[in-house]
């Protein structure tokens, strides 16, 4: 099992070999080459599951938290920006309020939007939800490619008395959207399962289709989902034991598709559903000190993103892992190469990491993103992609913003990264700065 991290690798910092808890060296060159002005932010704008930026016909549509009137409240903001920088955005509000942004209670880690864009243009949001019915929790643009006004739209949603945390939103090849969320069905539901939502685009509606995880006594937490260009759906989650710190959490990794309703794993071999925690679908599983009758074994994976190599729709993995209690967050790689997961350490050096990660692939390129805890008064958002052997080459992403903790990064079909970089405490105590750039291959 994957333990003694800084001794497990090495890592190329602007082009020089270090080993991985070894000495800061000076950047070479910023690696954010186009970082648009700033939005002011909520200090609660951070997650490691959102999907909260999303790029479609040549636009980029991003969501965020931004302050309310008290210090205990924000509203959210919906933004279209065009490549010219140019940008029109409106907040969420409801009917009969006068046009007034609709403020949501604080909760760090389950209160962040996630958005996507249907294939006629309209964008969703799915925001505020821990343990939250739909309604109240979903919008939609009431126009094509327009973020200026939004309808609340929770009612149209199945299982309207359910509740609702970690909405993670993909758009499929025909323009159709899939949901992954984690649900329960009532309050006591021997286990909280991970369901899969499907929107129609032909009849403009959504339906509950699998659950396609469910195992009494543990939770499921959607991580990420990826639709290939054949429909499949990709789904990341972790299994976790909520209330106890003796069970650490275990990454796992599924597909399901829709022409034959079939779940399989990595290897292509059909799986029963739903899934439970002893199906044969985790990448990343315990950690070989694993002691069932402990109070700690380390958290194991938190927080995962999704990506699929455009030659062999693979999965790649990038996800944070603590192997043992008292032992920083690395953040590691796990990528199928079509007879076992492979995986790799991308960092595990002196600084603790926050748990926002995420990983594009382009062609034969895959970067890995990443926020550490603590640099000195550097910068806290990097980047890396594979260097020599099993070392890879780290740049930093933005300098001249060190508060960054947490991220998201989209592709654009010329391979550019987008990406979304939020510093909640960076107008701290009341408020955070958004940056959201662009990265060229």
């Amino acid at each position: 099992m994957l333990r003694g991290l800084v001794a497990a690798g090495a890592l190329v910092v602007a082009g020089s070999a270090v080993s991985a808890g070894g000495p800061a060296v000076a950047q070479v060159r910023p690696s954010l080459v186009d970082l648009g002005p700033p939005r002011v932010e909520d200090t609660t704008n951070q997650a490691g599951w959102w999907t909260p930026i999303v790029e479609h016909d040549g636009a980029t549509y991003y969501a965020y938290d931004a302050p309310g009137r008290t210090t205990t409240t924000h509203v959210v903001w919906v933004v279209k920006r065009l490549t010219s920088g140019e940008t029109e955005s409106s907040c969420l509000s409801f009917s009969g309020s006068g046009g007034a942004c609709h403020e949501y209670p604080d909760d760090v880690g389950h209160h962040q939007p996630s958005l996507a864009v249907d294939g006629d243009g309209y964008v969703h949001v799915l925001t505020a939800m821990h343990s939250s019915p739909w309604a109240q929790h979903y919008f939609r643009s009431t126009a094509p490619e327009s973020v200026t006004a939004f309808a609340e739209r929770g009612t149209t949603m199945p299982d309207p008395t359910w509740t609702h945390t970690y909405p993670v939103v993909a758009r499929g090849p025909g323009g159709d959207l899939w949901l992954t969320v984690r649900s329960r069905s009532t309050a006591s539901a021997a286990g909280v399962g991970g369901r899969l939502y499907h929107y129609d685009l032909s009849t403009q509606r959504w339906s509950r289709i699998i659950t396609f995880a469910y195992n009494v006594g543990l939770w499921v937490y959607p991580d990420d989902l990826q639709v290939d260009a054949t429909g499949r759906v990709h789904i990341a989650f972790e299994w976790v034991k909520k209330y106890t710190n003796a069970f650490p959490d275990i990454g796992a990794y599924a597909t399901y598709d829709p022409a034959t309703g079939r779940l399989a794993n990595a290897a292509g071999q059909t799986l029963t559903g739903p899934l439970t925690v002893n199906s044969p679908a985790a990448y990343q599983s315990w950690s070989s000190s694993y002691d069932p009758t402990a109070t700690h074994n380390g958290r194991g994976v938190q927080t995962a993103k999704l990506a699929l190599d455009p030659a062999t729709g693979r999965p790649q993995i990038v996800y944070r892992f603590m192997p043992d209690d008292g032992v920083h967050s690395a953040v590691l790689r796990a990528g199928w190469d079509g007879v076992a997961w492979r995986r790799t350490i991308v960092y595990g050096g002196k600084y603790d990491t926050f748990p926002a990660v995420d990983v594009t692939v382009h062609g034969s390129s895959i970067r890995l993103y990443y926020a550490k805890v603590n640099t000195r008064g550097g910068p806290s958002a990097f980047v890396a992609e594979p260097a020599t052997g099993s070392t890879y080459a780290e740049r930093s992403l933005a300098p001249s913003r060190p508060r960054i903790e947490r991220l998201s990064a989209v592709t654009r079909a010329d391979g550019t990264d987008v990406l979304y970089l939020s510093a909640p405490q960076a107008l701290a105590p009341l408020a955070g700065e958004l940056y959201v750039g662009t990265l060229a291959r």
